[in-house]
């Protein structure tokens, strides 16, 4: 028979808590059983009855924290600030406060401050930062704590716990954070710059960069003034990665490979770069870094290299996915085909043209917002190379998933189509036309192939919709905010609708691979089931993002082109 702690935690919550009651009528002055009614009643919503179910826990004088804890929990869960913090500093009078973790201190720290007491906001700040300062392998942990912290009580309370813990490398980390969020670049760089002097080897945490890429912060203002630590000399290696990173996020990839080669030396003189995806960039520009330390860059870097250097049997062996493996064996055996086909994709353009002699017809593949499609597109290639259709290989630079149009073929979105319609007439002149897209990029060769004519579409794990308030409302979709947030201030989102798209495209076919379960990905492909000429195929037992290369996997990449395009 389940226990009742394994029938919580298996998400059978009514037999739970008829279990709860059946024991309660035999023992009712057992906290404990109080307690665990309190946290079923939780997380059935009923609020009410969790509280009673507490109070009666808290009258029978059981284990006071445990009481405590289950009290600030609910309080959580109800989004009571105000019972949530009287919980808090309950707890902190009952506990040893040497004990207390820092998460502790962050949220007193928090609910303080949103309540007008900053002397308490302070003193709390500074337990939380003790403990990081202590234990320097704390700081993913903080990274993940400080993320809910208001960026406003950083800026304002860090630069007084500095004067406690002058060496904390985190404590600077924190600040830049927060003064990025605030607006505060110039004190940002300086907080960024004397967390590099205390520990030159550390990295800035991962969560502060993800949270960069969802906020509208004045980057043109920060870069201003890095770029005159950079040109003065005084800027560290990581600044330059920064300025780097943000150059490759906000899709200007020439400027960014242009800020590596000006800075080599440096680069390669000191230890560690901001992230792993920086020696990843680096090693896709063709620029070597051997000369730092310990270089390593991630296998998915490494796979990429060894493509780009056709040491094809090395690149199964850099990666552990054995889809992408699959992809690579079913590429070997047409290697010696003698047929052209794409090398060294260069990282600098926008849009790529490989066989243009290719006779069978001609293929937009659109990358998503990561200028990629899952799998190197030199590896993609040796596929149209081998079913003889011309690949033309566009990526989002602009960071605008293309609705504002593709910069180096028009404009605007008007412009990019007659762009499009150019390349097919150059290229493409009395053959089929046809579009491939991953992620964002489905979405682009969805749109702009009923513009284009496209006789066939392929889409992998493809969005739906850039409205910012269908993503949120139909697809409880919260990727890319600032982009979306971008899209829909500046483009006509009218011309922009994937319903009037396959509206357009009439009967002409258009094959979606999706993943299964309840996420992002097969919310948007409900979208697309609605129209009678899509075809949704759902990869069994799948429920990541990349379709790509599990629809490799299963049914092999050849067969997945030629059955979407009919050939």
């Amino acid at each position: 028979m389940k226990s009742l702690r394994g029938k919580i935690r298996d998400g059978e919550l009514i037999p739970a808590l008829e279990q709860c009651q059946r024991l309660l009528q035999c023992d009712q002055n057992n906290p404990y059983l109080w307690l665990v009614c309190c946290e079923v009643l939780e997380n059935l919503e009923r609020f009410g009855d969790a509280l009673d179910s507490l109070r009666r826990a808290k009258r029978l004088s059981g284990d006071a924290v445990t009481v405590a804890d289950r009290e600030i929990q609910l309080a959580r869960t109800m989004q009571d600030d105000a019972a949530e913090f009287t919980a808090l500093i309950r707890k902190g009078f009952l506990c040893d406060q040497a004990d207390l973790k820092h998460w502790y201190w962050i949220r007193v720290s928090t609910l303080a401050w949103q309540t007008g007491e900053k002397p308490i906001a302070l003193k709390a700040l500074s337990e939380a930062f003790s403990r990081y300062h202590a234990c320097e392998t704390s700081r993913h942990e903080g990274a993940q704590a400080i993320l809910n912290v208001p960026p406003s009580l950083l800026a304002e309370l860090l630069p007084l716990v500095a004067r406690l813990y002058q060496d904390c490398a985190f404590l600077y980390e924190a600040l830049f954070y927060a003064r990025m969020l605030e607006g505060q670049s110039s004190l940002a760089i300086n907080a960024f710059l004397e967390a590099r002097k205390i520990a030159p080897e550390n990295r800035l945490s991962k969560p502060f960069l993800e949270r960069f890429k969802r906020e509208e912060i004045d980057w043109d203002v920060f870069e201003t003034l890095a770029l005159d630590y950079v040109t003065d000399g005084t800027a560290c290696a990581e600044l330059i990665w920064l300025l780097v990173w943000y150059r490759q996020y906000s899709g200007r990839v020439p400027d960014a490979v242009a800020l590596l080669k000006d800075n080599i030396d440096l680069l390669r003189s000191e230890p560690l770069p901001l992230f792993m995806a920086a020696l990843d960039f680096a090693s896709s520009a063709g620029i070597s870094l051997k000369q730092i330390d310990n270089e390593k860059i991630s296998p998915m870097a490494a796979f990429q290299k060894a493509v780009n250097e056709d040491r094809w049997h090395d690149a199964i062996d850099y990666t552990d996915n054995e889809d992408l493996k699959s992809f690579v064996r079913q590429a070997l055996p047409l290697l010696d085909s003698g047929r052209p086909r794409l090398s060294h994709p260069a990282l600098e353009e926008e849009v790529i043209i490989s066989g243009p002699e290719r006779p069978n017809g001609i293929v937009f593949i659109f990358t998503g917002l990561a200028d990629a499609l899952i799998v190197p597109i030199n590896l993609i290639d040796v596929f149209l190379a081998e079913l003889g259709l011309t690949a033309i290989y566009c990526r989002d630079f602009q960071r605008m998933i293309g609705c504002n149009g593709i910069k180096s073929l028009g404009n605007d979105f008007d412009e990019t189509i007659d762009g499009f319609k150019s390349l097919i007439a150059q290229y493409g002149e009395n053959k089929p036309v046809f579009t491939m897209g991953n992620s964002a990029g489905g979405y682009l060769a969805g749109i702009y192939g009923a513009k284009i004519g496209a006789q066939a579409s392929l889409l992998f794990s493809p969005v739906y919709s850039v409205d910012a308030a269908e993503l949120l409302d139909r697809f409880q979709d919260k990727r890319a905010r600032v982009v979306i947030r971008r899209i829909n201030k500046s483009c006509d989102l009218s011309r922009l609708r994937m319903p009037d798209a396959m509206e357009e495209m009439g009967d002409r076919p258009v094959t979606a691979y999706v993943p299964t379960g309840n996420n992002e990905d097969a919310r948007h492909a409900q979208g697309f089931a609605s129209h009678p000429n899509v075809t949704i195929h759902e990869l069994d037992h799948f429920t990541g993002h990349a379709t790509i290369t599990r629809a490799a996997g299963q049914r092999g990449f050849l067969n997945v082109v030629k059955d979407a395009y009919g050939l």
